[in-house]
């Protein structure tokens, strides 16, 4: 909310909310070293903003498997 300072200029509160033009989503790949002798990978995404969805919010995203891993956020 904005409030003028001017006691002579009134203007009536407003609020101004932001949007994402496009959804953002996140791509993950877990690659160990008994992973690569064997030539496999783990490839994951998930959406994390919808389009539209208003900023200002928070995402989070937790991992439980060890090692290392490449993280990559693209506009879907």
């Amino acid at each position: 909310m904005s409030a003028m300072m001017s006691p002579l200029f009134r203007v009536a509160e407003y609020g101004v909310e932001e949007y994402n033009f496009y959804p953002v989503r996140a791509h993950w790949n877990f690659t160990s070293k008994m992973e690569i002798e064997n030539e496999t990978e783990e490839k994951n995404n998930a959406l994390l903003f919808a389009k539209g969805c208003n900023y200002g919010g928070i995402k989070s995203i937790s991992f439980t498997k060890p090692g290392p891993f490449q993280l990559k956020l693209t506009y879907d």
